[in-house]
């Protein structure tokens, strides 16, 4: 009946024959096969648990062996984890940048040449409710709040955070007195101060976290400071940090270079370059000419 039909078709339009062909009546479609049951073994009941770990059915066929009992595995689970840092070979300078005078928040964003451009921190401050005069600063981890909690930091105006009791230092889940786990040191050589600030962040007797900072002589001007670590006398440096100097260059920001050796301890080199530059800050607002005195 197929032959017939075709033949009178290719007839029908040698004949020059107005109109469309004529279409075959329709015929149900008749399967031979039960769909269900093609790949019996494949079928998982919802009830059962699917092992991860089995082996895959394609396992030794050729790519695009598409018979019976040779279907593509499908990933199962969580895809992998992209939190999960690359380290750089070679020191990166990642910068504070703002995030609107509105919002009050930094985020230190990496340069724009590294695969990830990620933020990898976010940087907020706000009041403590009970004590209007008590700041809260707090690190995340990534550019949003939602992040993980890093550490963070209390700032009681008005009293010298070097002599203050009150304020607290917050990371690894411990919270510090600040006074015990940043401290400076001056050292005087030929009429000019050198100062360097020891974060020791444990209460044991480890030097895994101990950093140390040290100025440069026009402290505190702006200038650079120099991260250490002091579990080998200061020989290896991790980190550098650069403020801003606002009455030069107003849009500038605070820069944060971090050496291949430094990313194990970016947490500490971050909240102590933080502590660093309140220093700073609180040292040049006192010693400036405009300040208010009592």
């Amino acid at each position: 009946m197929s032959e017939q039909r075709i033949v009178t078709n290719l007839n029908s339009q040698e004949d020059g024959l107005a109109g469309p062909p004529s279409i075959p009546p329709y015929e149900p479609i008749t399967l031979t096969w039960e769909p269900n049951s093609l790949y019996p073994s494949d079928r998982v009941p919802a009830n059962q648990e699917v092992d991860n770990n089995a082996p895959q059915r394609n396992e030794g066929r050729p790519a695009g062996d598409r018979s019976p009992g040779a279907r593509l595995s499908v990933p199962m689970g969580a895809p992998p984890s992209y939190d999960v840092a690359r380290i750089p070979n070679r020191p990166v300078t990642y910068t504070f940048s703002s995030l609107g005078p509105a919002s009050g928040a930094v985020i230190l964003v990496p340069p724009a040449d590294l695969p990830d451009t990620r933020p990898l921190y976010h940087i907020s401050i706000s009041h403590d409710p009970f004590l209007p005069h008590c700041l809260i600063t707090s690190v995340m981890r990534g550019g949003t709040t939602n992040g993980t909690y890093v550490g963070g930091f209390t700032t009681i105006t008005g009293i010298d955070d070097m002599k203050n009791q009150a304020e607290t230092v917050c990371i690894r889940a411990a919270v510090h007195s600040f006074y015990t786990v940043f401290r400076e040191t001056t050292i005087k050589n030929k009429g000019m101060a050198c100062h360097t600030f020891s974060w020791l962040p444990s209460n044991t007797f480890t030097t895994k976290h101990t950093l140390k900072w040290t100025t440069s002589k026009t402290w505190p001007q702006t200038s650079l400071s120099t991260c250490t670590l002091a579990s080998d006398s200061g020989q290896t440096k991790i980190a550098e940090f650069t403020p801003c100097d606002q009455l030069k260059e107003p849009f500038s920001e605070n820069a944060l270079m971090v050496m291949p050796a430094g990313h194990s301890h970016l947490d500490d080199i971050l909240i102590s370059a933080l502590l660093l530059e309140r220093r700073r800050r609180m040292e040049m607002a006192t010693n400036s000419p405009w300040s208010v005195r009592p």
